[in-house]
């Protein structure tokens, strides 16, 4: 992804503590049937495309082949093209590739649009479906680059990394992740008004 700029820590930092905030959004509606492995896999893929993460575009290519996404649909989502994907889920990966394509700094018109088409449950599980990819893509694609100093093949290098970058985020997820988590316990346990 030539020109687009990765995450920062305090990126990585507000990506984790909205996961793990959200997370039982995305249970609920796949316990609901209002998310299948399908339907999150094209979410997983159309945010990994915008975002560019190699190792998480492997990863969610072969769990979405897995899922009985056909290969073609596949190739047609890690190219941004959403006409192979079900009519009923395209306004939802719409909505996760302006998602990333904003840095999660979405429009209010964008999400009632959602809103309006699947209901706050199902809607709840998109958000978090999509928060989950984007922790992913956040941490995975430093530690990916970091690997790539190890690899013979050294074409797999992100020319917008560096080392040093590669280390911080490695060395922060961890302690980012407690933080965030503690963060995010405190705040579903005190029940705190829903962002959705």
């Amino acid at each position: 992804m030539e020109g687009r700029k990765l995450f920062g820590p305090l990126e990585g930092f507000a990506s984790l503590y909205k996961s793990f905030r959200d997370m039982h959004f995305l249970k609920n509606a796949k316990k609901k049937n209002l998310i299948n492995e399908k339907f999150q896999e094209r979410i997983m893929l159309s945010i990994t495309q915008v975002n560019g993460c190699p190792l998480c575009s492997y990863y969610h290519t072969q769990a979405a082949l897995e899922s009985g996404i056909d290969d073609e649909e596949v190739k047609a989502l890690l190219e941004g093209e959403l006409s192979d994907a079900p009519k009923e889920e395209r306004e939802a990966l719409l909505f996760a590739q302006h998602y990333a394509d904003s840095r999660s700094h979405y429009s209010k018109k964008a999400y009632e649009q959602i809103l309006r088409e699947y209901g706050r449950e199902k809607t709840q599980g998109v958000l978090a479906a999509i928060e989950m990819i984007t922790v992913g893509n956040t941490y995975g694609m430093p530690f990916g680059s970091f690997l790539s100093h190890f690899s013979r093949d050294k074409s797999k290098k992100d020319a917008r990394s560096s080392i040093l970058y590669e280390l911080l985020m490695i060395v922060t997820v961890v302690p980012f992740a407690c933080v965030a988590f503690l963060a995010a316990s405190v705040r579903n346990i005190v029940h705190f008004p829903s962002h959705v």
